[in-house]
């Protein structure tokens, strides 16, 4: 797979990082696709279940284990690996913590605002 810088509201292509910081609720990996939980914590998200995807959404950007403290992108640039297109629209995967160019059939997926670039 190649990499890809994933580009997550440039502004006149002027990119600026905001990251905060959150819990992880559960094992993360760099680069997943997560949801706020009702419990304050970070979970990876899905399309399949609408309580997954309908909250709060941001990309980890690094790997950490249940409860501890995991730095998030809000807005800027993160490099991902993957079969991904430049100039796709991304959507939240039915795959837990992925991103997809398809939209689910289940009809619970939100628009993720992803501009890609190779």
């Amino acid at each position: 797979m190649a990499e890809f810088t994933l580009i997550i509201q440039s502004i006149n292509g002027e990119v600026t990082n905001v990251t905060e910081s959150g819990i992880a609720g559960e094992a993360l990996t760099s680069g997943q696709l997560v949801y706020l939980h009702t419990d304050g914590k970070w979970y990876k998200a899905t399309s399949i279940n609408v309580n997954k995807c309908s909250t709060e959404l941001r990309l980890t950007t690094e790997s950490k284990s249940t409860n501890e403290l995991i730095n998030l992108l809000l807005y800027g640039e993160l490099i991902v690996s993957g079969p991904l297109t430049t100039g796709s629209k991304y959507y939240v995967g039915e795959t837990l913590g992925t991103v997809t160019d398809t939209p689910s059939i289940n009809d619970n997926h939100y628009q993720t605002h992803y501009h890609l670039e190779a």
